[in-house]
């Protein structure tokens, strides 16, 4: 039954996927869009992404001293956790914090890699 859930809830993902892609795509120009591409300096992507990946690197390494105290968590699973946006709910819910524990995600943390990530694409969106 679990597998069956899992399966279901794979191709929910794919469908809505799908849906949001198309919306984000319809009309647009895709010789344009190719143009762009091939006369963008790619050098810049690949800086880009390094800093991205050292970004969430360092974001994991503060969720592991952070959570040190209460709990030892792997370097991967505190990465995977960041990568995917989930390191507030997740990483709670892994060391069981309570709320009652005085445990929480500062909103300035949020705050500054919601600017980190706006200055990212704009920087990235005028090469």
């Amino acid at each position: 039954m679990k597998n069956y859930v899992r399966h279901i809830s794979l191709w929910v993902g794919i469908v809505i996927s799908g849906l949001f892609i198309y919306l984000a795509f319809r009309g647009s120009d895709f010789g344009e869009i190719a143009s762009i591409l091939g006369s963008s300096r790619y050098s810049w992507y690949i800086w880009s992404l390094v800093a991205l990946a050292l970004h969430v690197y360092l974001r994991s390494l503060r969720w592991q001293f952070i959570l040190s105290s209460l709990k030892q968590i792997t370097t991967i699973s505190a990465f995977s956790n960041v990568m995917i946006g989930l390191e507030d709910f997740r990483m709670k819910k892994r060391v069981l914090i309570t709320s009652g524990s005085g445990f929480s995600c500062p909103a300035g943390d949020k705050n500054v890699s919601l600017i980190v990530e706006i200055i990212h694409l704009n920087i990235g969106g005028r090469l």
